[in-house]
């Protein structure tokens, strides 16, 4: 998943806020290559996390304008391992409180 653009920050990037209705089956990303996000955003990254149960296995995070992932922490619970991070200007893995 990449922006058409090709730079940091060329797209929002995926955003993931569960509802109540869907927080036991939980969110999953696997062996996907996410690039280019943190775009224009509240939580800029190219994973965003508000809310819900997210695994994020085996994945190549790269080149974001800010994180790579971004998830608020007392809402999220969040399964990741496995994945490659390159070059995302903020850091990797961002917790907001």
């Amino acid at each position: 998943l990449r922006s058409h653009e090709e730079v940091p920050g060329g797209w929002q990037g995926i955003y993931i806020n569960t509802d109540q209705n869907t927080l036991s089956t939980g969110n999953k990303l696997e062996n996907v290559v996410i690039t280019d996000g943190g775009g224009e955003a509240d939580m800029r990254a190219n994973i965003a996390i508000e809310s819900g149960l997210v695994s994020i296995k085996n994945c190549i995070i790269q080149y974001s304008a800010a994180c790579g992932i971004k998830y608020i922490v007392p809402l999220t619970d969040l399964f990741e391992s496995g994945n490659v991070f390159i070059e995302n200007s903020e850091g990797q893995i961002c917790d907001v409180y």
